[in-house]
């Protein structure tokens, strides 16, 4: 028993008992849905840097054990000494610092901020390889985790009135939450319309767009799809794939003048390009 709490047992906060409020005891099912929201979150959080605190020990020592280095199980080598990372060459550190020279105050030199320019991709490197290597372990069974990840609050969405493609009477049904400026949903979208390809009639697939910032090109791309819907189901999913093509084109970061915060102006402009792609009733979608 934890000696900082009282009461006779100390309960799973998943299951159990959670506190008690002038007599009446309050378990997780009791609590409000953003309450719900905002515990997950931190459980999820707390969870995900363990997991990451232990796949680095596990890595530091199977590593070290390879190359006969594992003197003491509680001071393993650094990864740093274990993935043998080679020095970068002059030539990656003044591309790394030509292209973020605009962004730097003036009078800094290559030859000042080498050191730094150096330790940064290294440990961009040290990233990369760590992340390679416990996949290795991961994939060979030699690195299981036996901690269960928090379980996500049940959420009851209506979907009534929302773009849907496939069966609707089908037994699956797919929701989709996304925002055609995520990075996240992006990277998903290529693979989502795979899926929409393959299972075609086999399920209900339904679209549920969130502006993430309601305020700028998000919001825009979003109130475009709520526009193209009212033309039709057809139209909605053509401007839903060419809104996402166009959201996730490349750009650069480093360029002169690079923001993301756009006008109202040049939002509505872009998303009316968007429109004008996808062959909408240009009157009717303005």
């Amino acid at each position: 028993r934890d000696s900082g709490c009282s009461g006779d047992s100390v309960a799973s906060s998943s299951s159990g008992p959670l506190f008690k409020l002038d007599g009446e005891t309050f378990s997780r099912g009791d609590l409000p849905k953003k309450t719900k929201e905002r515990v997950f979150k931190n459980e999820f959080e707390s969870y995900s840097k363990n997991q990451s605190i232990f796949k680095e020990f596990a890595l530091r020592v199977h590593l070290a054990k390879k190359a006969g280095k594992l003197k003491d199980i509680n001071n393993p080598p650094e990864l740093m000494e274990l993935l043998n990372i080679p020095e970068p060459s002059d030539k990656e550190l003044k591309a790394l610092f030509d292209q973020h020279k605009s962004r730097m105050p003036k009078g800094v030199t290559f030859e000042s901020m080498k050191g730094q320019i150096a330790g940064f991709i290294k440990n961009q490197k040290v990233g990369g390889v760590f992340q390679k290597e416990v996949k290795k372990m991961e994939e060979s069974g030699i690195y299981q985790s036996l901690i269960a990840g928090p379980v996500a609050p049940l959420m009851k969405l209506n979907v009534e009135g929302h773009p849907h493609t496939g069966d609707k009477n089908s037994k699956i049904q797919v929701i989709e939450v996304s925002d055609y400026t995520c990075g996240h949903c992006q990277n998903a979208h290529p693979k989502v319309k795979e899926m929409l390809k393959n299972y075609a009639g086999k399920m209900n697939f339904t679209q549920l767009n969130f502006a993430l910032r309601p305020e700028g090109k998000s919001g825009s791309y979003v109130l475009g799809a709520y526009c193209a819907q009212k033309q039709g189901m057809k139209e909605f999913w053509t401007y839903h794939h060419e809104a996402f093509a166009d959201a996730s084109k490349p750009h650069d970061h480093s360029a002169p003048g690079h923001t993301h915060h756009t006008s109202p102006e040049e939002n509505k402009k872009t998303v009316m390009a968007v429109a004008t792609k996808s062959k909408l009733k240009m009157k009717d979608f303005e």
